[in-house]
């Protein structure tokens, strides 16, 4: 908007002062206003041991966060040291380290700094400020977790199912711990849970939580780069086909409407594209829109001033004038604008034009034409209405598609920027989900997986994830008993799966359970293990962050008394993200 400033008789002020008076003011307000200052505090620098461990030693140095994986982990207000009083590192010394797919490691030491592991071996130089945690008789393992949960969710979020594609889980936590059900977790050695809002067929976007149960910022409880899509295929017990395949035939309808909104998105872009480059270089662009009415009325750069001489007052029309009239009230001046239709005074408070309350600027009532002789009129400002040459080379801007946060979030799962979690329990609905991704070529998990054993080959030919839901007598939807085989049968297959507690409250503090009732059903330790850890961090996108005890990794570690995989075992330390939350 071009603005100037012109002034009666009796008083002038060039336009360079009012602008500097107007700056000026409008900073006094900014300082006056309370910001609150964010401080990024990056991670303490992770050095190497002081001395090289002797031979045969599985001594290592971190590595610096790089690649895929780099900044995972809590957002903001990261705690840069370790979490003793004097921020000292933490050994743990002794211990038998359990990591899948790896040999165990017996007498061995784990070093801690800051947020991350540093070393872990059998022969490790420990500083002589770190904190010890004597590891004998015990077994270390990675912080478990729960692939698929609702502990740190509140009640209502997970009961409501008026949930769209753009809800965010994190709206919904329960920061609180109001029944400490998360410490209960923490205590039980599981210290992230993947949550995801609603229950109805478009649920949201969920995320992993850390299961800090101090913490009340919910962006520094959620994992960087977890955030997933999750549609659900309700089920219910003797629910007739037809129902289930108008669920699928409405997530196939509004991912082909996603697919058009995102064409439309890549098409503004490179249209706008172009328009910037003919822009800059002074061409006339090649295309117009066929509702722009052409005109070749020339730009009148003579043009005489426009009269500041109001014809009545109108409400601001864009952020310009408003900004203007925010300026113009701190100033003490008349705003004065000279648009298409006249000269007006600017009133976010103007009555319907025509009324008998509108005023002319020059104070008297009614609108009308005239002033009384001699009148002076305050400092104003106007700007030039828009001539029609402005108007042709305006109408050469492409026009946006209209901003829908629903489609938005869709297109970020067609362009597999965030996987999609598919809740899909009978055999027809985890091969309907298998389709979905088939066809749209999206990131699937599958939730649930009730009657995987009978689709195992689909499964493994589209090379989908599985969480698998709870073991109980039978799913409230379903009606179906999950056999505590699935799991063996699934990893023996070949497939990639993990563990999860489902929508019970207080389910992820018996994780362990779960796990001990899928090692009775044939899954090797080994398996077990990976699946609530290394397996279940590779299924949220966090593998490069959690879920392995190596050099560089977040320090999220559970030392166990002995048997982890015995529920019976105690818990005698919880590390979460290199602080110490629990010790017995």
């Amino acid at each position: 908007m071009k603005l100037r400033a012109t002034a009666s008789r009796k008083s002038r002020v060039s336009l360079g002062s009012i602008v500097l008076i107007s700056i000026g003011l409008l900073t006094i307000q900014s300082g006056a206003s309370s910001v609150e200052a964010r401080v990024s505090r990056d991670d303490d620098p992770q050095t190497k041991p002081a001395a090289e461990s002797r031979e045969g030693a599985a001594t290592q140095s971190a590595p610096t966060e790089t690649g895929r994986g780099a900044g995972r982990g809590r957002r903001g207000g990261r705690r840069p040291e370790g979490s003793g009083p004097t921020g000292s590192p933490i050994s743990i010394e002794h211990v038998r380290v359990l990591r899948p797919g790896k040999p165990d490691l017996e007498d061995a030491t784990v070093l801690v700094r800051g947020r991350r592991i540093v070393a872990v071996g059998r022969k490790i130089e420990v500083p002589d400020n770190a904190k010890h945690i004597d590891g004998t008789g015990a077994t270390l393992t990675a912080g478990w977790i729960d692939a698929e949960g609702a502990t740190p969710l509140d009640a209502a979020t997970i009961s409501d199912g008026n949930q769209n594609a753009a809800q965010k889980v994190t709206e919904g936590l329960d920061l609180l711990d109001s029944q400490g059900r998360i410490r209960a977790a923490l205590e039980r050695g599981v210290t992230s849970c993947y949550v995801s809002p609603g229950i109805g067929l478009f649920s949201g976007s969920g995320a992993l939580i850390r299961m800090h149960p101090g913490e009340r910022d919910p962006e520094k409880l959620t994992v960087d780069n977890s955030e997933g899509a999750r549609f659900a295929f309700g089920s219910v017990r003797n629910e007739p086909p037809v129902i289930r395949l108008t669920q699928v035939s409405n997530l196939r309808k509004s991912l082909r409407e996603a697919q058009k909104y995102r064409e439309s998105l890549d098409q503004y872009d490179e249209d706008y594209q172009k328009y910037l480059e003919d822009k800059k270089k002074g061409l006339k662009p090649s295309s117009r829109p066929s509702d722009v009415e052409e005109t070749s009325a020339p730009r009148d750069n003579n043009r005489p001033t426009p009269s500041p001489i109001p014809r009545g007052r109108r409400q601001p029309r864009t952020p310009e004038e408003i900004d203007f009239l925010r300026v113009a009230r701190a100033l003490g001046i008349t705003p004065i604008v000279d648009d298409a239709t006249g000269t007006y005074v600017l009133d976010d408070k103007a009555p319907v034009p025509g009324s008998e309350d509108e005023i002319c600027g020059c104070g008297a009532p009614g609108p009308h034409e005239g002033h009384p002789k001699g009148f002076d009129l305050p400092f104003v400002f106007y700007q030039e209405p828009v001539k029609p040459a402005d108007a042709k080379a305006s109408a050469d801007r492409p026009k946006k598609p209209e901003f829908n946060p629903s489609m938005l979030a869709m297109v970020a799962i067609l362009r597999r920027e965030v996987p999609v979690r598919i809740e899909a329990r009978r055999a027809d609905e985890i091969l309907a989900a298998v389709g979905l991704a088939q066809e749209f070529k999206l990131h699937v998990v599958i939730e649930g997986a009730d009657e995987a054993t009978l689709v195992m080959d689909a499964l493994l030919s589209a090379k989908l994830p599985v969480v698998l839901s709870p073991v109980r007598s039978s799913h409230e939807r379903t009606g179906f008993e999950r056999e505590v085989a699935t799991a063996s049968k699934l990893a023996t297959k070949g497939i990639v799966v993990s563990i999860g507690t489902g929508h019970e409250f207080f389910g992820t503090q018996w994780l362990r359970t779960q796990v001990a009732a899928a090692i009775a059903g044939g899954l090797t330790r080994d398996q077990a293990l990976a699946a609530v850890t290394t397996q279940a961090a590779e299924i949220i996108g966090v593998q490069d962050e959690l879920g392995a005890i190596e050099p560089g990794k977040t320090a999220d570690l559970v030392v166990f008394g002995g048997d982890p995989f015995d529920p019976a075992t105690p818990v005698k330390v919880v590390i979460l993200d290199g602080e110490v939350l629990i010790e017995r």
